[in-house]
């Protein structure tokens, strides 16, 4: 691949990434997780988990694999009990949550050595 077209890819790979971001920040942000944001935290708060979730987009073929990384991702960083797949159901509604736009989605390579190591 000549040094343009890598470039063009990585410009093309950049904003993409940032545009998931922004539309996962949004989400996240509207659901508001415990309510932090909305009791005065920073918004900003949840930047790790956001970050976290849109390295999941390329997993996420609908909104039930959406509520399972949304659960994972907030599980691990918050009480686990609090953030079910169900719980996490609404913010990762096809309509109004997360992506799973096939621009931003690679293939997910689940059980694969790559995933692995």
């Amino acid at each position: 691949m000549a040094t343009g077209e890598r470039s063009k890819a990585y410009r093309r790979t950049r904003q993409n990434y940032d545009s998931a971001l922004l539309v996962v920040a949004s989400v996240v942000r509207s659901w508001d997780p415990c309510s932090l944001i909305g009791s005065g935290a920073p918004p900003d708060e949840f930047d790790a988990e956001i970050a976290t979730v849109v390295a999941h987009i390329p997993c996420i073929s609908d909104a039930a694999s959406a509520a399972a990384a949304l659960s994972s991702v907030f599980s691990a960083s918050f009480e686990s009990s609090l953030f079910s797949p169900a719980r996490c159901a609404a913010p990762a509604d096809g309509e109004t949550g997360l992506p799973a736009d096939s621009a931003i989605r690679k293939p997910c390579f689940q059980g694969s050595a790559r995933e692995q190591g």
